[in-house]
Protein backbone atom coordinates (compact mmCIF):
# COMPACT_ATOMS: atom_id res chain seq x y z
CA UNK A 1 0.00 0.00 0.00
CA UNK A 2 1.29 3.23 -0.75
CA UNK A 3 1.97 5.64 1.93
CA UNK A 4 -0.53 8.38 2.45
CA UNK A 5 1.49 12.01 1.92
CA UNK A 6 1.04 14.49 5.68
CA UNK A 7 -0.69 17.05 3.01
CA UNK A 8 -3.53 14.88 2.39
CA UNK A 9 -3.84 13.71 6.00
CA UNK A 10 -7.25 16.23 6.46
CA UNK A 11 -8.94 14.73 3.24
CA UNK A 12 -7.88 11.10 4.08
CA UNK A 13 -10.34 12.10 7.21
CA UNK A 14 -13.06 13.19 5.51
CA UNK A 15 -13.11 11.93 1.89
CA UNK A 16 -16.29 13.20 1.69
CA UNK A 17 -14.80 17.03 1.11
CA UNK A 18 -13.52 16.19 -2.73
CA UNK A 19 -17.19 14.99 -3.73
CA UNK A 20 -19.01 17.99 -2.04
CA UNK A 21 -16.43 20.38 -3.15
CA UNK A 22 -17.46 19.42 -6.99
CA UNK A 23 -21.65 19.38 -5.69
CA UNK A 24 -20.79 22.67 -4.88
CA UNK A 25 -19.82 23.57 -8.31
CA UNK A 26 -22.03 21.70 -9.94
CA UNK A 27 -25.06 23.57 -7.90
CA UNK A 28 -23.29 26.99 -9.13
CA UNK A 29 -23.64 25.45 -12.69
CA UNK A 30 -26.69 24.14 -12.67
CA UNK A 31 -27.92 27.28 -11.38
CA UNK A 32 -27.02 28.91 -14.87
CA UNK A 33 -26.58 26.96 -17.83
CA UNK A 34 -30.37 25.85 -17.83
CA UNK A 35 -31.29 29.11 -17.65
CA UNK A 36 -29.24 30.32 -20.67
CA UNK A 37 -31.52 30.38 -23.50
CA UNK A 38 -34.47 32.38 -21.49
CA UNK A 39 -31.61 35.04 -20.43
CA UNK A 40 -30.75 35.63 -24.29
CA UNK A 41 -33.54 35.26 -25.85
CA UNK A 42 -36.80 36.25 -23.55
CA UNK A 43 -34.97 38.71 -21.45
CA UNK A 44 -32.42 40.50 -24.14
CA UNK A 45 -34.66 39.68 -26.88
CA UNK A 46 -32.14 38.66 -28.91
CA UNK A 47 -32.85 35.79 -31.52
CA UNK A 48 -31.87 32.18 -30.69
CA UNK A 49 -28.94 32.65 -32.93
CA UNK A 50 -26.97 34.72 -31.02
CA UNK A 51 -27.53 32.25 -28.12
CA UNK A 52 -25.58 29.40 -30.13
CA UNK A 53 -22.81 31.87 -31.04
CA UNK A 54 -22.31 32.11 -27.50
CA UNK A 55 -22.50 28.55 -26.57
CA UNK A 56 -20.24 27.46 -29.49
CA UNK A 57 -17.51 30.28 -28.14
CA UNK A 58 -17.58 29.31 -24.93
CA UNK A 59 -17.48 25.42 -25.78
CA UNK A 60 -14.60 25.54 -28.02
CA UNK A 61 -12.08 27.26 -25.42
CA UNK A 62 -13.51 25.28 -22.65
CA UNK A 63 -12.30 22.06 -24.85
CA UNK A 64 -8.60 23.64 -25.58
CA UNK A 65 -8.61 24.65 -21.86
CA UNK A 66 -9.19 21.17 -20.88
CA UNK A 67 -6.66 19.57 -22.85
CA UNK A 68 -4.29 22.38 -21.61
CA UNK A 69 -5.10 21.63 -18.11
CA UNK A 70 -5.22 17.92 -18.71
CA UNK A 71 -1.58 17.98 -20.05
CA UNK A 72 -0.13 20.72 -17.05
CA UNK A 73 -1.28 18.20 -14.47
CA UNK A 74 0.23 14.94 -16.31
CA UNK A 75 3.35 17.09 -16.61
CA UNK A 76 3.47 17.96 -12.39
CA UNK A 77 1.75 20.89 -12.67
CA UNK A 78 -0.01 21.75 -8.85
CA UNK A 79 -3.82 21.39 -9.10
CA UNK A 80 -4.65 23.57 -7.14
CA UNK A 81 -3.21 27.18 -8.72
CA UNK A 82 -5.57 25.56 -11.97
CA UNK A 83 -8.82 24.81 -10.00
CA UNK A 84 -8.62 28.49 -8.28
CA UNK A 85 -8.12 30.13 -11.68
CA UNK A 86 -11.07 28.71 -13.22
CA UNK A 87 -13.78 29.43 -10.24
CA UNK A 88 -12.28 32.75 -10.22
CA UNK A 89 -12.39 33.54 -13.47
CA UNK A 90 -16.31 31.87 -13.58
CA UNK A 91 -16.88 34.12 -10.36
CA UNK A 92 -16.06 37.52 -12.13
CA UNK A 93 -17.80 36.29 -14.81
CA UNK A 94 -20.80 36.00 -12.89
CA UNK A 95 -20.16 39.69 -11.42
CA UNK A 96 -19.63 40.92 -14.64
CA UNK A 97 -23.21 39.75 -15.89
CA UNK A 98 -25.35 40.89 -13.24
CA UNK A 99 -23.58 44.21 -13.32
CA UNK A 100 -24.44 44.57 -17.17
CA UNK A 101 -26.88 42.97 -17.94
CA UNK A 102 -26.38 42.63 -21.57
CA UNK A 103 -25.97 40.16 -24.90
CA UNK A 104 -22.42 42.31 -25.46
CA UNK A 105 -21.21 41.75 -21.94
CA UNK A 106 -22.01 38.15 -22.84
CA UNK A 107 -19.93 37.98 -25.41
CA UNK A 108 -16.91 39.70 -23.38
CA UNK A 109 -17.63 36.88 -20.87
CA UNK A 110 -16.74 34.07 -23.45
CA UNK A 111 -13.27 33.61 -22.71
CA UNK A 112 -13.65 33.80 -18.99
CA UNK A 113 -16.67 31.47 -19.71
CA UNK A 114 -14.78 28.85 -21.54
CA UNK A 115 -11.38 28.65 -19.32
CA UNK A 116 -13.55 28.50 -16.56
CA UNK A 117 -15.03 25.12 -18.23
CA UNK A 118 -11.72 23.37 -17.27
CA UNK A 119 -12.49 23.22 -13.46
CA UNK A 120 -14.43 20.02 -14.60
CA UNK A 121 -12.11 17.82 -15.87
CA UNK A 122 -9.75 19.28 -13.43
CA UNK A 123 -11.71 18.35 -10.37
CA UNK A 124 -12.55 14.97 -11.68
CA UNK A 125 -8.41 14.25 -12.24
CA UNK A 126 -8.16 15.51 -8.44
CA UNK A 127 -10.70 13.09 -7.27
CA UNK A 128 -8.71 10.01 -9.51
CA UNK A 129 -5.36 11.02 -7.87
CA UNK A 130 -6.54 11.77 -4.27
CA UNK A 131 -7.92 7.73 -4.72
CA UNK A 132 -4.87 6.60 -5.99
CA UNK A 133 -2.92 8.36 -3.22
CA UNK A 134 -4.86 7.69 -0.44
CA UNK A 135 -5.13 3.90 -1.25
CA UNK A 136 -8.87 3.89 -2.30
CA UNK A 137 -10.32 2.39 -5.52
CA UNK A 138 -10.61 4.57 -8.14
CA UNK A 139 -14.09 3.65 -9.90
CA UNK A 140 -15.72 3.73 -6.80
CA UNK A 141 -14.41 7.19 -5.86
CA UNK A 142 -14.99 8.79 -9.56
CA UNK A 143 -18.67 7.26 -8.95
CA UNK A 144 -18.96 9.11 -5.84
CA UNK A 145 -17.45 11.87 -7.71
CA UNK A 146 -20.65 11.63 -10.65
CA UNK A 147 -23.18 11.24 -7.93
CA UNK A 148 -22.07 14.43 -6.43
CA UNK A 149 -22.38 16.53 -9.70
CA UNK A 150 -25.77 14.86 -10.69
CA UNK A 151 -26.85 15.93 -7.55
CA UNK A 152 -25.86 19.17 -7.59
CA UNK A 153 -28.35 19.16 -11.33
CA UNK A 154 -31.10 17.65 -9.58
CA UNK A 155 -30.83 20.50 -6.76
CA UNK A 156 -29.62 23.37 -8.97
CA UNK A 157 -32.11 23.00 -11.50
CA UNK A 158 -35.17 23.20 -9.64
CA UNK A 159 -33.80 26.17 -7.68
CA UNK A 160 -32.87 27.76 -10.53
CA UNK A 161 -36.49 27.90 -12.13
CA UNK A 162 -37.85 28.39 -9.00
CA UNK A 163 -35.85 31.72 -8.23
CA UNK A 164 -36.72 32.37 -11.95
CA UNK A 165 -40.25 32.32 -11.33
CA UNK A 166 -40.34 34.68 -8.14
CA UNK A 167 -37.69 37.11 -8.88
CA UNK A 168 -37.20 36.66 -12.84
CA UNK A 169 -34.50 35.78 -15.13
CA UNK A 170 -32.31 38.69 -13.26
CA UNK A 171 -31.80 36.07 -10.56
CA UNK A 172 -29.63 33.51 -12.19
CA UNK A 173 -26.48 35.50 -12.18
CA UNK A 174 -26.32 36.46 -8.39
CA UNK A 175 -27.54 33.09 -7.40
CA UNK A 176 -24.58 31.38 -9.01
CA UNK A 177 -22.06 34.10 -8.32
CA UNK A 178 -22.84 33.67 -4.95
CA UNK A 179 -22.67 30.06 -5.06
CA UNK A 180 -19.30 30.44 -7.24
CA UNK A 181 -17.80 32.39 -4.15
CA UNK A 182 -18.54 29.21 -1.62
CA UNK A 183 -16.78 27.08 -4.31
CA UNK A 184 -14.31 29.44 -4.53
CA UNK A 185 -13.41 29.36 -0.97
CA UNK A 186 -14.00 25.51 -0.82
CA UNK A 187 -11.20 25.68 -2.90
CA UNK A 188 -8.80 27.66 -0.89
CA UNK A 189 -9.87 25.32 2.23
CA UNK A 190 -9.97 22.15 0.71
CA UNK A 191 -7.75 21.28 -1.97
CA UNK A 192 -4.35 20.85 -0.69
CA UNK A 193 -1.23 23.03 -1.71
CA UNK A 194 1.09 21.78 -4.02
CA UNK A 195 -0.90 18.23 -4.56
CA UNK A 196 0.14 16.60 -8.15
CA UNK A 197 0.38 13.46 -9.93
CA UNK A 198 2.67 11.26 -8.08
CA UNK A 199 3.63 9.60 -11.98
CA UNK A 200 4.30 12.68 -13.82
CA UNK A 201 5.51 11.71 -17.72
CA UNK A 202 8.51 11.59 -18.68
CA UNK A 203 9.69 14.70 -20.57
CA UNK A 204 11.54 14.51 -24.08
CA UNK A 205 14.48 16.35 -25.11
CA UNK A 206 12.32 18.22 -27.45
CA UNK A 207 9.63 18.67 -24.64
CA UNK A 208 6.81 18.53 -27.11
CA UNK A 209 3.73 17.15 -26.20
CA UNK A 210 3.24 13.34 -26.07
CA UNK A 211 0.43 12.31 -28.51
CA UNK A 212 -2.59 10.82 -27.34
CA UNK A 213 -2.98 7.50 -28.36
CA UNK A 214 -5.70 6.56 -31.33
CA UNK A 215 -7.69 3.84 -28.64
CA UNK A 216 -8.05 6.74 -25.94
CA UNK A 217 -10.05 8.96 -29.01
CA UNK A 218 -11.68 6.26 -29.75
CA UNK A 219 -12.93 5.21 -26.37
CA UNK A 220 -14.24 8.95 -26.31
CA UNK A 221 -16.54 8.56 -29.52
CA UNK A 222 -18.80 6.30 -27.41
CA UNK A 223 -19.13 8.77 -24.57
CA UNK A 224 -19.87 11.74 -27.13
CA UNK A 225 -22.56 9.90 -29.25
CA UNK A 226 -24.31 9.08 -25.33
CA UNK A 227 -24.04 12.85 -24.45
CA UNK A 228 -25.49 14.20 -27.83
CA UNK A 229 -28.26 11.88 -28.06
CA UNK A 230 -29.28 12.61 -24.06
CA UNK A 231 -28.53 16.66 -25.05
CA UNK A 232 -30.58 15.77 -28.10
CA UNK A 233 -33.44 14.71 -25.70
CA UNK A 234 -33.20 17.02 -22.74
CA UNK A 235 -33.79 20.11 -25.16
CA UNK A 236 -36.31 18.25 -27.43
CA UNK A 237 -38.37 16.39 -24.67
CA UNK A 238 -39.84 19.54 -23.12
CA UNK A 239 -41.61 20.83 -26.53
CA UNK A 240 -42.37 17.30 -27.86
CA UNK A 241 -44.51 16.36 -24.59
CA UNK A 242 -45.99 19.96 -24.15
CA UNK A 243 -46.37 21.01 -27.96
CA UNK A 244 -46.98 17.81 -29.41
CA UNK A 245 -48.22 15.58 -27.24
CA UNK A 246 -50.59 18.02 -25.28
CA UNK A 247 -49.06 16.74 -22.48
CA UNK A 248 -49.31 18.67 -18.77
CA UNK A 249 -46.25 21.55 -18.24
CA UNK A 250 -45.54 19.88 -15.03
CA UNK A 251 -44.60 16.50 -17.20
CA UNK A 252 -40.79 17.29 -18.13
CA UNK A 253 -39.79 18.61 -14.75
CA UNK A 254 -41.12 15.72 -12.87
CA UNK A 255 -39.74 13.37 -15.36
CA UNK A 256 -36.50 14.67 -15.30
CA UNK A 257 -36.71 14.14 -11.32
CA UNK A 258 -37.14 10.55 -11.92
CA UNK A 259 -34.62 10.24 -14.56
CA UNK A 260 -32.12 12.27 -12.26
CA UNK A 261 -33.60 9.98 -8.88
CA UNK A 262 -32.74 6.48 -11.16
CA UNK A 263 -29.47 7.86 -12.26
CA UNK A 264 -27.88 8.64 -9.20
CA UNK A 265 -28.81 4.85 -7.48
CA UNK A 266 -27.30 3.55 -11.24
CA UNK A 267 -24.27 5.23 -10.53
CA UNK A 268 -23.58 3.83 -7.34
CA UNK A 269 -24.64 0.61 -8.07
CA UNK A 270 -22.73 0.17 -11.44
CA UNK A 271 -19.23 -0.06 -10.33
CA UNK A 272 -19.46 -3.95 -8.95
CA UNK A 273 -21.05 -5.37 -12.18
CA UNK A 274 -18.67 -3.17 -14.13
CA UNK A 275 -15.47 -4.84 -12.14
CA UNK A 276 -17.37 -8.22 -12.85
CA UNK A 277 -18.29 -8.05 -16.25
CA UNK A 278 -16.16 -5.12 -17.85
CA UNK A 279 -16.73 -1.50 -18.48
CA UNK A 280 -16.63 -2.12 -22.27
CA UNK A 281 -19.84 -4.05 -21.31
CA UNK A 282 -21.30 -2.30 -19.64
CA UNK A 283 -20.87 0.86 -21.73
CA UNK A 284 -22.80 -1.19 -24.78
CA UNK A 285 -25.54 -2.10 -21.96
CA UNK A 286 -25.91 1.79 -21.50
CA UNK A 287 -26.04 2.43 -25.32
CA UNK A 288 -28.61 -0.38 -25.67
CA UNK A 289 -30.80 0.44 -22.75
CA UNK A 290 -30.65 3.59 -24.54
CA UNK A 291 -31.41 2.87 -28.26
CA UNK A 292 -34.62 1.35 -26.79
CA UNK A 293 -35.26 4.22 -24.93
CA UNK A 294 -35.12 6.92 -27.55
CA UNK A 295 -37.64 4.40 -29.89
CA UNK A 296 -40.11 4.09 -27.04
CA UNK A 297 -40.55 7.67 -25.75
CA UNK A 298 -42.09 9.04 -28.45
CA UNK A 299 -44.85 6.22 -28.66
CA UNK A 300 -46.47 7.33 -25.28
CA UNK A 301 -49.58 8.06 -25.01
CA UNK A 302 -49.89 9.76 -21.18
CA UNK A 303 -47.61 11.07 -18.94
CA UNK A 304 -47.51 7.57 -16.63
CA UNK A 305 -45.66 6.21 -19.75
CA UNK A 306 -43.66 8.90 -19.69
CA UNK A 307 -42.47 8.94 -15.77
CA UNK A 308 -41.78 5.11 -16.15
CA UNK A 309 -39.58 5.27 -19.84
CA UNK A 310 -37.74 7.98 -17.59
CA UNK A 311 -36.75 5.68 -15.06
CA UNK A 312 -35.26 3.74 -17.79
CA UNK A 313 -33.61 6.72 -19.13
CA UNK A 314 -32.05 7.29 -15.64
CA UNK A 315 -30.85 3.30 -15.73
CA UNK A 316 -29.05 3.88 -18.89
CA UNK A 317 -27.58 7.18 -18.81
CA UNK A 318 -26.46 6.67 -15.08
CA UNK A 319 -24.40 3.45 -16.41
CA UNK A 320 -22.86 5.63 -18.86
CA UNK A 321 -21.44 8.11 -16.23
CA UNK A 322 -21.24 6.08 -13.63
CA UNK A 323 -18.44 3.99 -15.51
CA UNK A 324 -17.69 6.45 -18.64
CA UNK A 325 -14.84 8.46 -16.63
CA UNK A 326 -13.03 5.05 -15.38
CA UNK A 327 -13.79 3.51 -18.70
CA UNK A 328 -11.86 6.21 -20.23
CA UNK A 329 -8.91 6.77 -17.84
CA UNK A 330 -8.42 2.77 -18.65
CA UNK A 331 -6.80 3.68 -21.63
CA UNK A 332 -3.93 6.04 -20.13
CA UNK A 333 -3.62 4.77 -16.43
CA UNK A 334 -0.67 6.64 -16.07
CA UNK A 335 -1.85 9.93 -17.60
CA UNK A 336 -5.57 10.48 -15.87
CA UNK A 337 -5.24 14.33 -16.29
CA UNK A 338 -5.00 14.14 -19.93
CA UNK A 339 -7.51 10.84 -19.79
CA UNK A 340 -10.03 13.26 -18.01
CA UNK A 341 -9.95 15.96 -20.26
CA UNK A 342 -10.41 14.04 -23.24
CA UNK A 343 -13.61 12.32 -21.20
CA UNK A 344 -14.91 15.93 -20.13
CA UNK A 345 -14.20 17.28 -24.05
CA UNK A 346 -16.14 14.54 -25.06
CA UNK A 347 -19.19 15.35 -23.10
CA UNK A 348 -18.59 19.67 -23.99
CA UNK A 349 -18.73 18.40 -27.67
CA UNK A 350 -21.32 15.56 -27.66
CA UNK A 351 -23.66 18.62 -25.75
CA UNK A 352 -22.63 21.15 -28.12
CA UNK A 353 -23.50 18.93 -31.12
CA UNK A 354 -26.78 17.47 -29.15
CA UNK A 355 -28.15 21.20 -29.01
CA UNK A 356 -27.28 21.38 -32.80
CA UNK A 357 -28.96 18.56 -33.70
CA UNK A 358 -32.22 19.79 -32.22
CA UNK A 359 -31.70 23.40 -33.69
CA UNK A 360 -31.41 21.71 -36.97
CA UNK A 361 -33.74 19.09 -37.09
CA UNK A 362 -36.23 20.47 -34.98
CA UNK A 363 -36.80 23.21 -37.60
CA UNK A 364 -37.15 20.88 -40.36
CA UNK A 365 -39.63 18.49 -39.53
CA UNK A 366 -40.59 17.20 -35.56
CA UNK A 367 -39.59 17.33 -32.18
CA UNK A 368 -40.84 13.76 -32.35
CA UNK A 369 -38.60 12.91 -35.03
CA UNK A 370 -35.56 14.49 -33.50
CA UNK A 371 -35.76 12.50 -30.53
CA UNK A 372 -36.13 8.94 -32.90
CA UNK A 373 -32.59 10.27 -34.54
CA UNK A 374 -31.25 9.78 -30.85
CA UNK A 375 -31.42 6.11 -31.32
CA UNK A 376 -29.40 6.20 -34.64
CA UNK A 377 -26.57 8.10 -32.15
CA UNK A 378 -27.13 5.48 -29.60
CA UNK A 379 -26.65 2.87 -32.02
CA UNK A 380 -23.40 4.50 -33.27
CA UNK A 381 -21.98 4.33 -29.87
CA UNK A 382 -22.75 0.56 -29.58
CA UNK A 383 -21.68 -0.46 -33.11
CA UNK A 384 -18.14 1.43 -31.62
CA UNK A 385 -18.29 -0.33 -28.86
CA UNK A 386 -18.50 -3.33 -30.41
CA UNK A 387 -15.21 -3.01 -32.77
CA UNK A 388 -13.40 -0.76 -30.11
CA UNK A 389 -10.30 -2.72 -28.51
CA UNK A 390 -10.26 -2.94 -24.68
CA UNK A 391 -7.31 -1.20 -22.94
CA UNK A 392 -4.18 -2.95 -22.32
CA UNK A 393 -2.09 -0.52 -19.79
CA UNK A 394 0.97 -2.41 -20.85
CA UNK A 395 0.91 0.10 -24.39
CA UNK A 396 -1.29 2.93 -22.23
CA UNK A 397 1.38 5.74 -21.70
CA UNK A 398 3.44 5.15 -19.54
CA UNK A 399 4.66 7.17 -16.85
CA UNK A 400 8.21 8.25 -16.25
CA UNK A 401 10.92 6.17 -15.22
CA UNK A 402 12.79 7.15 -12.20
Amino acid sequence: MRQVPSSLALLDRFPFLVPLYLFVGALSISCLIPLYSSYVVTELGEPAWKLAVYIAGSTVITLFSNRYFGAKIDAGTALKPILLLCTALYTVNMGLQSAVPTYWMLLLGIPFMGVSGGTLSTTFSLGRLFAEQTNRDPARFNSHMRISMSLGWMIGTPIAFTLYGIYGINSIFPTAGGLAILWLIMGVVVVPNGFKTHHPIQKTQSKAIEPVPLPLLLACLPIFALTAANVTFVSAGPVFFIEEMGFPTATPGLAFSVKCLVEVFAIYLVVKPAQKFGDRNLMMLSALLGTLFFFMIVRVTDPTQVYLLCALEGLYYGINVGIGLTYIQSYAPHRPGIATAYYVNAIFAGGLVGNMITGTVASVTTFQNTIQLSAVTTMLAAAILLFIRPPNPQVALHPSQP
